[in-house]
């Protein structure tokens, strides 16, 4: 059953890979932050995930 959130989530498209990997890093850990702020929900919900 889709409880819709898997939406909030799914990539935007093709990672941009300029840049070294705490840059790349720091973009990525912002658009999940924007994703879940959406979602009405922030990352200490979280149980587990992967990047």
């Amino acid at each position: 059953m889709s409880t819709g959130y898997e939406r909030a989530f799914a990539p935007q498209g093709f990672a941009d890979k300029s840049g070294d990997v705490a840059e790349q890093t720091a973009d990525l850990l912002a658009q999940i932050d924007e994703c879940l702020e959406m979602a009405a929900t922030n990352k200490s919900k979280i149980v587990t995930g992967n990047v």
